[in-house]
């Protein structure tokens, strides 16, 4: 597990972010969407292995090679004061997303691949 990068710390502190410990389980997708039918090569972890675990504040990097088109989350944070932020490149750098919720499956900013993603708390 990587810890949050100094970009993610600045962007955290100018969108009024917060860290805390709050577990989830992910994983990659190289397709459209986060079907659990899909092939095990277009996922990682692999769809026949377990998701992994992150915790907020994390920064969570996809394995290089493979355009990621989405993070699947076993938590949705909808009704909570956490969300995704979708990086396009590793190490939460990049491009990144606004705070995406409500969603298990989230995405990318347009044009570019899932590159890593943070679970944040917002303030």
């Amino acid at each position: 597990m990587m810890s949050p990068t100094f970009f993610t710390l600045v962007a955290a502190a100018l969108l009024g972010v917060a860290y805390a410990d709050v577990p989830f389980r992910y994983r990659f997708y190289s397709t459209p969407n986060c079907n659990h039918n899909n092939e095990a090569i277009t996922t990682w972890p692999r769809i026949n292995q377990d998701p992994l675990n992150g915790k907020l504040g994390g920064c969570y990097s996809a394995p290089t090679g493979t355009d990621w088109q989405r993070v699947e989350l076993d938590e949705n944070f909808s009704g909570t004061r956490n969300g995704v932020l979708v990086f396009c490149d590793a190490q939460c750098q990049g491009r990144v997303t606004s705070i995406q919720r409500g969603s298990h499956c989230v995405s990318p900013v347009s044009g570019c691949a899932a590159g890593s993603f943070a679970v944040v708390e917002i303030n």
